[in-house]
């Protein structure tokens, strides 16, 4: 691929997620864990009421190389299967992509490009 068909998919991406955040009506204010319905700190992981989706975790890294030397953090534990797929066709040696404009919590701008299909067993 050429870099002038480069740099034309990545204004048209552009163009499209612009018009995709205008359109975004998405607001999200942050809570606290005991403002959460369906979420919970149980045996010290933060987790959904259903055992279901994700959980919050803490970690201790150690470092084989430097002798006493650890970090701690939190990471998101999610152990279940899940699909991503993109639908991807070419036409008249033009490639063109199925791609979601997807709006959630935490994206930058609110609205993100995804994968055609992305979701976790509980979800599908």
């Amino acid at each position: 691929m050429s870099t002038k068909n480069l740099k034309k998919y990545s204004d048209s991406l552009k163009i499209w997620l612009g018009k995709n955040i205008i359109d975004c009506n998405l607001k999200a204010n942050p809570i606290t864990l005991q403002e959460c319905e369906e979420w919970e700190l149980k045996n010290g992981f933060i987790q959904h009421s259903s055992g279901r989706f994700f959980s919050v975790t803490g970690f201790r890294l150690k470092s084989n190389r430097i002798p006493s030397s650890f970090s701690e953090q939190p990471i998101i534990d999610q152990p279940e299967i899940g699909i991503l797929g993109f639908l991807v066709k070419i036409i008249d040696n033009e490639w063109h992509w199925l791609l979601q404009a997807k709006a959630e919590p935490g994206n930058v701008n609110g609205v993100q490009a995804a994968p055609t299909v992305q979701a976790t067993k509980s979800n599908y």
